[in-house]
C-alpha cells in the first residue's frame, strides 16, 4: 500500500507528468517536420521552411530529457563519436572544400543525432507525417501539370531509357516512399503499405521499386527465421546484407555496363544512367590514383559532391551513389565504420533491420545520406519498433 500511495502522491505523478511532456514534444517535432518538409515542395520564400528540419534532433533530445525513465542509444552515441573523428581525419588528409565539407558534416551528424534519444513513439505520429508526405507529393504532382508518371513511361517504352518527360519527385516522395512501405509492411499495416507503394510509383524513381521489393523480402525473412529474432544474430545478418549491398554499389558502374551490353539495350548508356556513369568513372579514377593515407581515410567530406558537380558541369551536385560517396570521402576506414555502425544501430529489432536494408538499396543510386527529412521518420520507426516488438528481439549483447 505504501508503494501505491507514493506512486500516486509523489514520484509516480511526476513520472507521469514528465512522460506526458516527452510525448507532447515528439508530437511537436512531428508537426515541425510536417511544416519543414513542405518547404521541399514549395517555391519562392516558402522554400526556407525546409530549414526547420534542422531543429528536429534537438526536439527529440528535449523529449528524452523530459522523460525520467528515458534512455540513450549507446550505438548511436558511439556512431556519432566515430563519425566526428573520421570526418576530422578525412578533412585533414584530403581535399578541403569548406562549403561542401561543412554541409555534409552537419547533416550527417544531425542524422545520427536523431537516433541517440530512445523516445516513445506511437503509430499515429508516424502515420501523421506519412500522410503529410503523401499529400505534399500529390499536390506537387497535380501542380506540375504533367499527367504521365515518369516511371510508368519508362516501363511502357521498353527500351531502358530514362530520358522521358513525365512526372517524378526529386525531393521527397521517391526516397521516403520505400522507407514507409518497408516499415508498414513489416508491422502489418496493409493499407498504409499500399499507399506508400502508390506514392513510390508516382514519385517515379526506379530504385524505389527495387528497394520495396528487397525490403518486403527482408521482412519475410526476418519474420519467419526464428534465429534472426536474437539481437546478435540480427546484427551479423544485417551486417552481411549491408556489406554485400555496399560492395555491389561501389562497383555499380562495372556491373551496369556489363548488364547493358548483355541485354543488348538499343538506347545509349547515358540515357539509362543519366550522368551517373561518368561521375562513377571519375570517382573510381580518383580513388585509384590517390595516396595510401587518403585511400584509407578519404578525400574529405563533400569531396564526391565537388567532383560530381565538375563532371556534370553543375547539372548534378551529388554522385547519386551514397556508398561510393562514403568510400571516396571517408576512405576504406569510413566505409567499414559506416557499414558496421549502421548494422549495429538498426539491429535493435527486425523491423529496424528491414528499414536498414531498404535504405541501403536506395543509397546505391541516390543521396539519402544528406537528406535529414529521410532520417527523422527513420529514427521514429526504429524507436517505435524497438519498443513494440518482442523482448527476444532486443536481447542485449
Amino acid at each position: 500500500m505504501r508503494v501505491g500511495i507514493e506512486t500516486l502522491t509523489g514520484t509516480g505523478i511526476a513520472g507521469v507528468g514528465s512522460h506526458s511532456r516527452a510525448r507532447s514534444i515528439v508530437s511537436i517535432a512531428c508537426g515541425v517536420y510536417a511544416v519543414g518538409y513542405a518547404g521541399y515542395h514549395l517555391s519562392g520564400p516558402f522554400e526556407a521552411l525546409r530549414y526547420l528540419i534542422y531543429a528536429l534532433p534537438l526536439l527529440l533530445i528535449a523529449s528524452s530529457m523530459q522523460d525520467r525513465v528515458s534512455s540513450w542509444s549507446r550505438p548511436a552515441a558511439a556512431f556519432l563519436f566515430a563519425y566526428v573523428a573520421l570526418a576530422v581525419v578525412s578533412y585533414l588528409t584530403g581535399t578541403r572544400d569548406v562549403a561542401f565539407a561543412s554541409r555534409n558534416f552537419v547533416i550527417i551528424a544531425c542524422a545520427i543525432l536523431c537516433f541517440m534519444p530512445v523516445v516513445e513513439v506511437n503509430a499515429a505520429q508516424i502515420r501523421f507525417i506519412f500522410l503529410c508526405s503523401l499529400v505534399y507529393l500529390f499536390m506537387d504532382y497535380w501542380g506540375a501539370e504533367r499527367g504521365e508518371i515518369r516511371l510508368l513511361q519508362m516501363l511502357n517504352n521498353g527500351t531502358g531509357t530514362a530520358v522521358v518527360e513525365g512526372y517524378d519527385s526529386n525531393d521527397g516522395g521517391g526516397v521516403v516512399g520505400p522507407l514507409y512501405a518497408a516499415f508498414f509492411f513489416a508491422i502489418g499495416a496493409k493499407l498504409q503499405f499500399l499507399l506508400a507503394l502508390i506514392m513510390s510509383i508516382v514519385a517515379g524513381k526506379r530504385v524505389a521499386i527495387l528497394a520495396i521489393v528487397v525490403g518486403v523480402c527482408a521482412a519475410m525473412l526476418f519474420r519467419y527465421v526464428p534465429a534472426l529474432k536474437q539481437r546478435r544474430n540480427c546484427f551479423f545478418a544485417l551486417l552481411a546484407a549491408l556489406a554485400t549491398i555496399n560492395i555491389v554499389a561501389t562497383n555499380l558502374d562495372t556491373i551496369s555496363e556489363y548488364v547493358f551490353h548483355s541485354a543488348s539495350i538499343t538506347v545509349s548508356f547515358d540515357e539509362v544512367m543519366l550522368g551517373r556513369y561518368a561521375i562513377a568513372i571519375e570517382l573510381n579514377r580518383m580513388m585509384d590514383t590517390r595516396p595510401f593515407v587518403e585511400s584509407l581515410f578519404g578525400s574529405g567530406p563533400g569531396g564526391a559532391d565537388t567532383l560530381a558537380s565538375i563532371v556534370s558541369s553543375g547539372v548534378l551536385t551529388q554522385p547519386h551513389n551514397d556508398w561510393m560517396k562514403i568510400l571516396h570521402d571517408y576512405g576504406i576506414a569510413g566505409s567499414i565504420v559506416m557499414t558496421t555502425f549502421m548494422a549495429l544501430l538498426f539491429s535493435t529489432s527486425a523491423t529496424a533491420a528491414v528499414i536498414a536494408i531498404t535504405t541501403a538499396i536506395i543509397m546505391s543510386t541516390d543521396n539519402v545520406l544528406i537528406y535529414l527529412f529521410y532520417w527523422f521518420p527513420a529514427a521514429l520507426m526504429v524507436a517505435y519498433s524497438q519498443v513494440q516488438e518482442p523482448a527476444a528481439r532486443r536481447t542485449p549483447w
